[in-house]
């Protein structure tokens, strides 16, 4: 089991709605100083129970996936800048595991604290809240977490490495990650939207006309794929400007306006992972779309060079 150093500082975040297929057979190193756990090395005090309730700490002891952020610090005692980067570090981690699983978790509680006098003591308890797109739930086999090991690295580099690349990157990271606090529809599809146009850098004007044509590099090219990139960039629009978003949606007679609009939501989700996680796998691509310049390259490759680099397409139309 990982434990906390004396002398160390930890985030320990309990995954509490995760649905977990199996068990971690072992800890999954994530990076030097993190790990996903199946039981935390912290425990609530008594003080810490009572402050949140009997059943939230039910929830955090029912938990069977834990993410553990630790490391040694100048001042155990203090709370202060090792403390927030910890925090910063274990909430990286938390959207590596949700890119990696594809999954939407509820609420992962963050306990935060220090291992000065040998016995670990949380200090900080926060929640964080994210939701999943509905029809897309689904359990996490726990072979799956094993992907989280190159995740983080892949979104560490883009993040928090030389600021000066991944720009665009940075604001489409954190467009997904908006996507996954929003609760409603209408607001998660347009941040997963500006998530996917964030990698196209449509030009100034003939946005639309642009997003779809250069979103075809990560499709399957269709009339219909057509149709579902461009309603769904008029819906983040209209979002954006504060109009009614079912403007945006070209339904067919008696077809319900939100069941359209949910459905564009899905395809729009599974769209802006699928390319955040291939940047993750894949260095040479991640390149690509490292500075402005690269990026205005990349899209003035011939269009048979940009399918092949991103293949294989994501088939937007079997999202039902």
């Amino acid at each position: 089991m990982v434990s906390i150093e004396v002398g160390g500082k930890f985030a320990c975040v309990a995954l509490a709605d995760v649905p977990l297929n199996g068990q971690l057979a072992t800890p999954v190193q994530i990076c030097a100083t993190m790990w996903l756990l199946w039981q935390p090395s912290v425990q609530l005090s008594d003080f810490w129970g009572a402050a949140l309730g009997s059943a939230l700490a039910e929830d955090i002891a029912a938990t069977r996936l834990f993410l553990l952020a630790t490391q040694p610090a100048t001042k155990p005692d203090v709370d202060d800048q090792e403390d927030a980067d910890l925090f910063a570090a274990a909430e990286l981690g938390l959207v590596s595991v949700l890119l990696a699983s594809g999954t939407g978790y509820g609420k992962a509680v963050f306990l935060r604290g220090t291992n000065a006098s040998g016995a670990p003591r949380i200090r900080r308890v926060e929640i964080v809240r994210t939701y999943c797109t509905a029809g897309l739930q689904r359990p996490v086999n726990a072979d799956e977490l094993s992907v989280v090991a190159f995740v983080f690295p892949a979104l560490a580099c883009m993040s928090r490495g030389d600021q000066s690349q991944f720009q665009r990157v940075r604001e489409g990271l954190n467009a997904y990650r908006r996507a996954l606090n929003q609760y409603h529809a209408n607001y998660r599809c347009h941040e997963f939207v500006r998530a996917v146009e964030a990698l196209v850098k449509p030009p100034s004007r003939g946005i639309t006309r642009t997003f779809v044509q250069r979103c075809q590099a990560f499709v399957a090219r269709t009339r219909e794929s057509e149709r579902i990139l461009r309603e769904s960039y008029e819906l983040r629009s209209k979002v954006e400007h504060m109009h009614p978003w079912q403007e945006a949606l070209r339904c067919s007679a008696g077809q319900d306006p939100e069941e359209l609009a949910m459905r564009r939501l899905r395809q729009m989700d599974i769209l802006a992972r699928h390319l955040y996680l291939r940047l993750c796998k894949d260095p040479l691509l991640r390149q690509r779309f490292a500075t402005d310049e690269a990026i205005d390259e990349f899209w003035s490759l011939p269009r048979e060079e940009q399918e092949r680099l991103w293949a294989p397409p994501v088939a937007l139309t079997a999202v039902t």
